[in-house]
């Protein structure tokens, strides 16, 4: 639907595998990264307390190798058991995989569904992020509101609702690209 005077911005479809999966994958970034700095921390302590002495240059090198090695095995398993699970709960889950329309507007987002109704103020969002190809309005610090922009019909469409979602929601709970 084009954007009209009133800034209402309509968008219909689904939620893929795949914009779960970055949905998923934004949520979880912070996680991997501070279970991979906390393991390089904990094996560089294990190996410092394993040797004896104080390491010179070369041999803190060496540790500082081998504890990334070591981090970065840890974290790739660790990636590979967040993506079964979320795999998982993507199947699970029967009402991500509906049909859905969400109509923006100046006074909220209505989420319909062919059984269900949603209507959020936008005092509602703690924080919009955007990421590729998608569009998240964060209801609480796990659940959002996944909008995928490629069920709009133009760019045109997505900067309307960015627009909106700046004014209503407001810049400092917006972490959005949106031209001044």
């Amino acid at each position: 639907m084009i954007p009209n005077d009133n800034q209402e911005v309509t968008m219909a479809g689904t939620i893929s595998y795949k914009d779960y999966k970055k949905y998923a994958s934004m949520q979880q970034k912070k996680v991997v990264l501070g279970c991979f700095a906390i393991a390089m921390l904990l094996f560089i302590l294990l190996i410092l307390t394993l040797i004896e002495g104080t390491p010179n240059l070369i041999e803190f090198m060496v540790i500082l190798m081998f504890a990334s090695i070591m981090s970065f095995f840890y974290t790739t398993i660790l990636i590979i058991l967040l993506r079964w699970r979320n795999r998982r709960e993507y199947k699970s889950d029967q009402m991500i995989k509906k049909e859905v329309s969400v109509t923006f507007t100046a006074a909220g987002v209505e989420q319909k569904s062919k059984r269900s109704i949603a209507h959020f103020e936008w005092g509602d969002f703690i924080l919009v992020q955007e990421g590729k190809g998608l569009l998240l309005l964060f209801v609480s610090k796990n659940k959002a509101v996944i909008v995928p922009k490629r069920h709009f019909s133009s760019e045109l469409e997505v900067m309307v609702l960015k627009k909106l979602i700046v004014e209503n929601v407001g810049p400092s709970k917006t972490k959005i690209k949106y031209p001044s």
